[in-house]
């Protein structure tokens, strides 16, 4: 197998610095993994022998800039020429107890490797480019399939988040995986540990889940389960998007994606919050509470209370004047969501024509202003009505 490409130039020179021809450094991790099966290597994650001051004091010594980001558990990061480079001291888990574990340093490879999550995890690369495989890692990616190292319900106990983990990994690495009885299990029995975990790096993971384009199958276990129940996110409702989505050309899709004002949207189709509200919010309430539950940010947390005020507006295919006072209302970008959002759950198809309106027939400015009618002897309660009177007149008419 050949690591040539993950064994950039930076990374060689860190593996050399901390000992990997010697064995005594390692990459390790998630860019092994997607490195083995294709898909793109973010971070580069390095195993090390050597203790974090010895670490600090190597790489201080080769003129490369360290921040002791986990001391506590042996965590440096290196950071070279704009990269940052994760360097943690080989260690096996003393205590656990949900996310707080006490940690022993060591030089024990295997015993590094055992308190991982995911046997796909626990794959380390050094500078040979030699795979080191101590729990069969290998074979379960070719496989497609995420297996927890050891037992299931122990590698949980140590750390409730990887409940979730495990069904994001699920929709990332094993779209056809069937859950089984023993992982159901063991999830089942810890479920309640859930509650534990703080709001944000709840919405983190389920962030991650939703955003991947094949996940439907993984929420569906999850609610079976009764995850989002626990996690206080309300009903489950299994929208299936691939109705919708067939319906949509090439063009539309083009549309949607130039008006989204989400700049981390690759298409409003598979976006996480479109996802989230689809599947858990129907009123403005829930559109709050879920808001609360996962403590999102400002920005998310209006974006899905604006969507839930208006979607009921596109109940049926909206007529040219529908479409057109909603776009006055929240704008050519949320008008795209909204419109998306109102055909997937309404089940009506989703045109070009309708996606196009805020391009072919936009806003004109108001014919109107304040002034005009303070210039007529209107103030205070008595302005606002005319000015509300003037803008529903100038609507009804078609913004003429």
């Amino acid at each position: 197998m050949n690591f040539e490409a993950l064994l950039t130039p930076k990374t060689r020179h860190i593996l050399s610095i901390l000992g990997s021809a010697q064995g005594k450094a390692r990459i390790v991790g998630g860019a092994v993994r997607n490195h083995i099966m294709g898909k793109p290597v973010d971070d580069i994650d390095i195993a090390t022998e050597y203790l974090p001051h010895e670490v600090i004091d190597l790489l201080t010594q080769a003129g490369i800039r360290t921040i002791p980001t986990g001391l506590a558990h042996g965590t440096i990061t290196a950071l070279m020429d704009g990269q940052n480079f994760e360097v943690t001291t080989l260690r096996a888990d003393v205590e656990t107890t949900g996310r707080h574990a006490q940690v022993q340093f060591g030089t024990d490879w295997r015993a590094d490797a055992q308190r991982r999550d995911f046997t796909m995890n626990a794959l380390y690369v050094g500078l040979d480019g030699i795979l080191f495989d101590p729990l069969n890692g290998l074979a379960d990616i070719h496989a497609w399939r995420v297996r927890f190292i050891g037992d299931a319900a122990t590698r949980i106990r140590e750390d409730y988040l990887r409940i979730l983990r495990y069904f994001r990994f699920c929709a990332h690495y094993s779209p056809e995986m069937v859950l089984s009885f023993d992982v159901a299990q063991a999830i089942s029995c810890h479920i309640n540990g859930l509650r534990q975990l703080s709001k944000e790096r709840v919405w983190q993971e389920l962030r991650k889940t939703l955003a991947v384009p094949e996940y439907m199958h993984v929420l569906a276990d999850m609610a079976g389960l009764g995850i989002f129940t626990t996690l206080g996110l309300g009903i489950f409702r299994g929208y299936e998007h691939r109705h919708c989505e067939e319906t949509l050309c090439d063009e539309a899709i083009k549309s949607l994606e130039k008006l989204d004002c989400h700049t981390s949207l690759r298409s409003v189709r598979n976006y996480a919050l479109t996802r989230l509200f689809l599947h858990f919010i129907w009123l403005e309430e829930d559109a709050a509470r879920i808001g609360v539950q996962l403590k999102l940010s400002n920005v998310d947390n209006n974006t899905l209370v604006l969507w839930a005020q208006h979607v009921w507006r596109l109940r049926t295919p909206p007529e040219f004047h529908t479409a057109r006072e909603l776009l006055y209302r929240v704008g050519a970008q949320t008008y795209a969501q909204i419109a998306y959002l109102a055909s997937v759950r309404w089940g009506w198809a989703l045109t070009i024509e309708i996606l196009n309106i805020p391009t072919t027939h936009p806003i004109p400015p108001k014919p109107f202003t304040a002034q005009q009618f303070i210039d007529q002897g209107y103030i205070g309660a008595e302005l606002g009505v005319k000015l509300k009177e003037a803008e529903h007149s100038w609507i009804d008419k078609g913004f003429i």
